[in-house]
């Protein structure tokens, strides 16, 4: 009869198995293509991440050196208002010094300003996106302590300032 239907119908199963096994090897060549871009994709995505984290971060950073700045120049307007005014040494004796000290320890975080944005640009892609979330995070309190003294020294320079005005119109 004809030796190729003969040699299929008895290599039947034979050919089904090379069949088979060729499409699994494409399968899982395909799969591995799929998996090898899955971890790119990964990769960049954590990247991406990063560096989101890394803009939330160095903003918050900007933030509170301007809060610093302010917190800064109303300890200067408090200290010169006790300076140009003895009167104000004598009801508040020790605010002076308190001051004085305060607009040091501010100082000292405001030179610490641009040593820390520095290390926060040199981040790069191997960082951990937990310790940035940790950092962010404390930053954000330091942030609400600067925010809670800005406004007390805003009240009290507020209270000072219309204490010495009432003085000076009783004494005229």
């Amino acid at each position: 009869m004809y030796p190729l239907l003969e040699f299929l119908s008895a290599n039947a199963a034979l050919l089904v198995a090379v069949v088979a096994l060729v499409i699994s090897l494409r399968a899982n060549y395909t799969a591995h293509q799929a998996h090898r871009l899955n971890l790119r994709s990964k990769a960049d995505s954590d990247r991406v991440l990063l560096f989101e984290k890394k803009r939330e971060v160095l903003n918050e950073v900007d933030r509170q050196h301007a809060r610093i700045a302010t917190l800064k120049m109303l300890t200067a307007q408090k200290i010169l208002l006790f300076r140009d005014n003895p009167d104000l040494q004598h009801m508040m004796p020790g605010e002076l010094d308190r001051l004085r000290s305060n607009l040091t320890s501010i100082q000292t975080l405001d030179t610490k300003y641009e040593e820390q944005r520095q290390g926060l640009e040199a981040i790069d892609v191997g960082a951990d996106i937990a310790k940035q979330e940790e950092l962010l995070a404390n930053i954000r309190r330091l942030s609400i302590h600067l925010e809670k003294d800005i406004a007390h020294e805003q009240a009290h320079l507020d209270e000072v300032r219309s204490k010495l005005s009432a003085k000076m119109e009783n004494n005229p």
